[in-house]
């Protein structure tokens, strides 16, 4: 039975596909094409949040969550999951966006971003 990204959000808030840590699973991440680690002000309509699995990382499943809210999934598209952040959502200041990633062999990684909204 193919997991819905609801499923694969209880599943890594639950901790069910957790495994032992192995080593830090890497989470590359874009954010209206800016990667997360030099994302300082985003302003504009929609922001596309991409997640790409590293040369030996593939993700089972991917979810981000916005300044602590519920956890969201993002749509696998080939290799990328991807989810459309509608920009106005956002109020103008300082927003944090986590994202959480598990892979095929049950390693979890995590990264997280402040940035700036502006109109």
């Amino acid at each position: 039975m193919t997991k819905t990204g609801r499923d694969r959000v209880r599943d890594l808030e639950s901790g069910a596909s957790a495994a032992e840590p192995r080593s830090p699973l890497r989470v590359f991440a874009r954010l209206g094409g800016v990667a997360l680690d030099q994302l300082v002000t985003v302003s504009g309509g929609s922001l596309l949040l991409e997640v790409e699995g590293g040369p030996s990382a593939k993700y089972e499943a991917v979810v981000y969550r916005m300044d602590a809210g519920p956890w969201e999934p993002l749509e696998e598209v080939g290799e990328t999951w991807r989810a459309e952040l509608p920009r106005d959502s956002l109020a103008w200041g300082f927003h944090t966006l986590e994202i959480m990633a598990v892979d095929q062999g049950g390693q979890r990684g995590t990264v997280e971003a402040t940035f700036r909204v502006r109109t």
